[in-house]
């Protein structure tokens, strides 16, 4: 009975995960959530316990969260605004720098 519930758990777990993608604001939060159901994945085939399946999850996650992050700077438009431009906060018209 076991064996059979295998392909019953991956198919709920795969359609939870693709549930959870879709739903994340951020690149870092779907790192995380990917990263998390990875790590539970390898945790689990690695180890083959539940410690093992716990600890895979939380490394995937924290990992999946740091490349996400990363994504995400990239993407964001740049703020900077250099001092000389009319648009900075501290621009006085017509003062001299």
């Amino acid at each position: 009975m076991l064996k059979a519930m295998k392909p019953m758990t991956a198919a709920v777990g795969a359609l939870v995960l693709m549930l959870g993608v879709a739903g994340c604001q951020s690149n870092a939060q779907t790192g995380a959530l990917v990263g998390a159901g990875l790590g539970a994945l390898a945790g689990q085939a690695i180890g083959g316990d539940t410690a093992g399946t716990l600890i895979g999850s939380g490394v995937g996650a924290g990992v999946g969260y740091v490349v996400g992050n990363e994504v995400d700077k990239r993407q964001a438009p740049s703020e900077t605004v250099h001092p000389h431009h009319p648009h900075h906060p501290h621009h006085t018209p017509g003062r001299a720098y």
